[in-house]
């Protein structure tokens, strides 16, 4: 980025110092930042010293903020200097409040490389796990963008990006999802910042004229793991709400255990005591809670799931529990999801990560029910613990214990995704269904529901093959299998039908551009369209 005079833009950060962690907090151009231990704060620190709403940073000219005191700011210095008042502060001023230190940084952004990256998508899918590790260990946000263009400009890489790249910021990955996807990762992007990333990039999108839909997912309220938030972002952008969990009738049950699970959980319905799911992550805890709420006489009450992990101490409580002055008789405030799910059911995901003084509050709370708190409470764990307060304890088997199931699961999913694809034609490969029978599958149904529609959607043919799986799948040198499984015939028969693979699959990336497939395979035009006449291969109309 660049001023019109041509030199380097100067953009301000904050080295921030925060109980036990250090990181860098870019500040926007204009506006204000809050700065607190509370969940409207922008600036989210963890300093029990510190108010929930502590300080205003408000951005000035000539790069200088001005610093003004909020609720509970007393002790605030500024260069070790008692804060009284509005006052301004310049690059390498401290602020300190509580035990946490602010120091004013000024970066210069480099100009924009020639040209943006586009990651592979394994390499991506990579880039994404590693992303969501880090987020998790450092309880920071980030957002995950997906993007449906039309085959014909996929190829245009350079151009697309070049509209894309001024959006985000220098840390933004791009990766490619198949012939008319791209995928953005976004690091410390927050939830409350992606809806605003995603109008800049519709605009941005609307001005070269395109019809595009789009699709993202936020950490940690979309999900906490690269499978769940990717998930999440492919739901919206086929215009699904990926909270919304299956209803019994949509869940699968053939393995004798599942079978037997399902049976146990009607009667656990029956009655009105907690239950906790205990399994690996991604084995359909919180698929059963829904189908156990189904079943209960609660059914037609709210079933209300909550996730307990977040980026900062007390936004849980809050949840959870709602604020103090939603508490009052006759308010008509949010509640809290405890009041919310009154004659209902609440699901709380991930319980193991609820601060102890909350897990006291909550048990003291549902020992305590009067009138207004009539609601069963349910959990899930993802670590099996040996002590546990709920009276009911039903461990989840993985998918790999249930191996009768991989298969039949895996053309479940499929089967979906063709109905969102509208290719009812497409499915999987020998090689791949053998691979999926075979592997240990650590990330359970959750895993195996992404890896199935990311194919679907990545697959420029009707057959999803190896290629359009992730490699740690696959078995060693699976790949060229698939090219020794074909008919019978002869190497001049397998190398035609590999050849025409390979041209019709260059041919529906470039929504058939016989210019740009010969380009992309490196031989003249003349030859592929003498081949496409003798493979047969016409353009669809």
């Amino acid at each position: 980025m660049r001023n019109p005079s041509g030199s380097p833009a100067t953009s301000l950060r904050l080295l921030v110092l925060d109980h036990d962690r250090s990181f860098s907090f870019p500040l926007p151009t204009t506006g204000e930042v809050v700065v607190g231990r509370g969940p409207r704060a922008e600036l989210s620190l963890r300093d029990s010293k510190v108010a929930p709403i502590h300080l205003r940073l408000r951005l000035l000219p000539n790069q200088q903020l001005e610093v003004e005191g909020l609720d509970g700011s007393f002790g605030t210095l500024i260069n070790d200097v008692q804060l009284s008042g509005p006052s301004r502060v310049r690059v390498g001023d401290q602020i300190s409040l509580g035990r946490s230190i602010l120091l004013l940084l000024a970066a210069t952004v480099a100009a924009p490389r020639p040209g943006t990256k586009l990651l592979s998508r394994f390499q991506f899918e990579d880039v994404l796990i590693a992303e969501s590790r880090r987020a998790r260990l450092l309880r920071r946000a980030f957002s995950l963008i997906l993007l449906k263009l039309p085959a014909r400009r996929m190829y245009e890489r350079e151009k697309l990006l070049a509209s894309l790249a001024p959006q985000v910021s220098e840390i933004a990955v791009f990766g490619e999802l198949g012939p008319e996807h791209i995928e953005l990762l976004c690091p410390e992007v927050s939830a409350r910042e992606c809806d605003s990333l995603r109008a800049r990039l519709c605009a941005a999108l609307g001005l070269i004229g395109e019809r595009f839909a789009i699709g993202h997912a936020c950490f940690p309220d979309d999900g906490c793991n690269a499978d769940a938030l990717a998930q999440s972002a492919l739901a919206r952008l086929w215009g699904r709400d990926p909270r919304q969990l299956p209803i019994p009738d949509e869940l699968l049950f053939l393995d004798p255990a599942m079978v037997r699970l399902s049976s146990l959980l009607e009667r656990i319905a029956k009655a009105e005591v907690p239950v906790l799911f205990q399994g690996e992550p991604g084995v359909g805890k919180s698929a059963l809670g829904r189908a156990l709420h189904y079943h209960s006489r609660r059914k037609n009450g709210p079933f209300i799931r909550l996730s307990c992990f977040a980026l900062s101490d007390g936004v849980v409580e809050a949840q959870l529990f709602g604020s103090p002055s939603s508490l009052a008789v006759g308010a008509t405030a949010d509640p809290g999801a405890l009041l919310a799910a009154s004659t209902g059911t609440l699901l709380l995901n991930q319980i193991e990560a609820l601060p102890a003084p909350v897990q006291v509050r909550l048990s003291r709370a549902l020992k305590e029910r009067n009138s207004s708190l009539d609601v069963r409470c349910m959990a899930t764990q993802d670590e099996s613990l040996t002590e546990s307060n709920f009276q009911w304890v039903v461990p989840v088997p993985s998918l790999r214990d249930r191996p009768s199931e991989i298969l039949p699961l895996a053309d479940f999913f499929l089967a979906r995704a063709r109905r969102v694809l509208a290719r009812p034609q497409l499915g999987l490969s020998q090689q791949v269904r053998t691979a999926f029978a075979e592997y240990s599958w650590p990330g359970n149904l959750r895993e195996m529901k992404n890896v199935v529609e990311r194919a679907a959607v990545a697959s420029a043919a009707e057959e999803i093959t190896s290629e359009a799986i992730p490699p740690r799948i696959m078995r060693p040198g699976a790949a060229g299998k698939d090219l020794l499984a074909r008919p019978p015939g002869g190497l001049r028969l397998t190398l035609r039908a590999t050849e025409k693979e390979v041209l019709l699959k260059t041919l529906t990336y470039t929504h058939w551009n016989v210019t740009q497939a010969a380009k992309r395979l490196g031989l003249p035009r003349r030859t592929v369209i003498y081949r496409m006449s003798k493979l047969g291969l016409r353009r669809p109309s």
